[in-house]
């Protein structure tokens, strides 16, 4: 029995004196951690925002007007003194693709009525004037929308709307609606509008987007 606690004794030392020998090292050597997974990649939308202006965006790029970015461009509008607003939707240009889609823009009335339903047909790689025959929009051709890079719109626009990864690559599209002398100031139908921008491709939805716009009477 002696002998037996004598090795148990021995043996506690040991293992006491090699945790005191090996006891810096532990203290120095680094904690492993779980490495950080990434989250799901999140995809950006190809529609990335959408804004209603009182100036052709066309104008803008050929630099006969000042920047949409002043806020005397996005309203509220005078509807009476308001010939024409422009529905802009800026697209990402690395996810729409090349091939053609349809535009859907919807807009709707302050009571949530819905006021006008345009589809568009879109194609990336159109030529200016270029027009396509759709049984479903019409026995006339139809003229194709072509994208346009937003180049100084995009600045105009600012990074609070578009980020910064899309801005160089941003492209727009928009549709004009006229607004003084039309039904809109015959019939009184001021207050906050929406508009509602849809792509779609083989009637399926691919993105969408929502943007408010007021109308006023002026007073």
């Amino acid at each position: 029995m002696r002998l037996m606690n004598s090795k148990f004794a021995c043996g506690a030392v040991a293992l006491l004196s090699l945790a005191s020998a090996l006891g810096p090292a532990l203290a120095a050597a680094p904690v492993r951690t779980a490495p950080n997974r990434p989250g799901p990649r999140v995809e950006r939308p190809a529609v990335v925002t959408a804004a209603v202006l009182d100036v052709n965006p066309a104008e803008v790029l050929a630099g006969r007007t000042g920047t949409v970015g002043d806020p005397a461009h996005l309203g509220p509008f005078d509807a009476k003194t308001t010939m024409t607003v422009y529905v802009v939707a800026v697209y990402d240009r690395s996810r729409i693709g090349s091939a053609p889609f349809d535009q859907h823009v919807r807009l709707f009335l302050p009571d949530g009525n819905l006021y006008e339903d345009r589809v568009t047909p879109v194609d990336p790689q159109a030529l200016p004037g270029a027009t396509v025959r759709r049984a479903d929009l019409g026995p006339d051709p139809v003229p194709l929308r072509v994208p346009a890079r937003m180049l100084r719109m995009a600045r105009s626009f600012g990074a609070s709307r578009i980020p910064a990864a899309v801005m160089r690559d941003a492209t727009y599209t928009s549709e004009p609606l006229a607004v003084s002398g039309t039904w809109i100031t015959r019939h009184n139908l001021y207050g906050e509008w929406r508009a509602e921008v849809t792509m779609e491709r083989d009637g399926q939805v691919v993105s969408k987007t929502t943007t408010t716009f007021r109308l006023d009477n002026g007073h």
